[in-house]
């Protein structure tokens, strides 16, 4: 089962310090996480909170830089892409084999009490009419942990607080604990396989989207909105550097035999239970 979850409360300046590609290899394939850090005036996918009057603080971000705003009035603050704006974030999320998103967020001030308002992750679809948000569609996962108190500038507890999310992009139905739903309540004419391949917007919500919440002034944050996808493992690459050469070729002669009872083997190609020629013939195919 994959459920979003959250990692951890991230203290100030246990991230990145700039828009960076992170590379993750692994023993098979690898994964890529794109995160905008707003450092030098940069907002890949418009981030936004919604009301145009957001601005990068230049400071007691996670770290550096943060997207704010503090003249929010609004009954759920919702830390979004911009419609009709394409982006790394956004797309065939099977495509481009998405695996997570996630985004550190700060309520610097609530003009009342914010407990037990869980943050969601939502994907919408625009339907084609980007400037017409009343027949938008998608789907939603509420996550386990609510989002943050009151922080950083008014002295509460919580500060940063960093959250991440598990996308099955690779399922053909909907999975469990997602919801879909229709901005105008009419009846779901859509699949889990039609939203997970047109994503128009991320967004991440202020509290479950199907309750209601009374109206507050904010003054809220984000930082490092990420986004991972996976590398397709390429047969015979067995250190994970995505091309099969003669460091693979040395990987595959030390393993040379009956695998271990009960150990992983990756240089078994063909999965027999011992290297041999055949996996050196599988993996000198794929040489290049």
């Amino acid at each position: 089962m994959s459920t979003p979850r959250l990692n951890r409360i991230v203290p100030k300046g246990a991230l990145f310090t700039a828009t960076v590609i992170l590379l993750t290899p692994l023993a098979h394939g690898g994964s890529e996480t794109f995160v905008e850090t707003f450092d030098d005036g940069s907002n890949v996918g418009a981030w936004t909170w919604g009301t145009g009057n957001q601005f990068i603080n230049p400071l007691n971000g996670n770290p550096g830089p943060y997207l704010r705003d503090n003249t929010l009035q609004s009954c759920c603050p919702a830390a979004t892409t911009s419609f009709n704006v394409d982006s790394v974030y956004v797309g065939d999320y099977r495509e481009m084999n998405v695996t997570g998103v996630g985004i550190d967020l700060v309520t610097n001030f609530a003009s009342s009490g914010v407990g037990g308002r869980p943050l969601s992750l939502m994907l919408i679809n625009d339907n084609g009419t980007p400037f017409n948000f009343a027949d938008d569609w998608g789907a939603y996962f509420v996550g386990p942990v609510n989002i943050p108190f009151p922080g950083v500038l008014s002295g509460g507890p919580q500060g940063w607080t960093s959250y991440d999310f598990e996308v099955p992009s690779q399922s053909e139905t909907t999975p469990e604990g997602w919801i879909l739903f229709r901005f105008d309540g009419e009846p779901i004419d859509f699949t889990w396989n039609d939203i997970i391949t047109d994503v128009s917007v991320l967004r991440f919500n202020y509290g479950d989207p199907s309750m209601i919440f009374p109206f507050l002034g904010w003054d809220v944050g984000m930082d490092n909105p990420r986004i991972t996808t996976a590398r397709a493992a390429t047969p015979g690459d067995l250190n994970g550097d995505g091309v099969v050469n003669v460091f693979d070729l040395l990987l595959q002669l030390e393993a040379w035999g009956v695998c271990p009872p009960n150990v992983d083997c990756p240089a078994d190609l063909n999965d027999d239970g011992t290297v041999n020629v055949f996996d050196l013939l599988y993996l000198l195919e794929n040489w290049g």
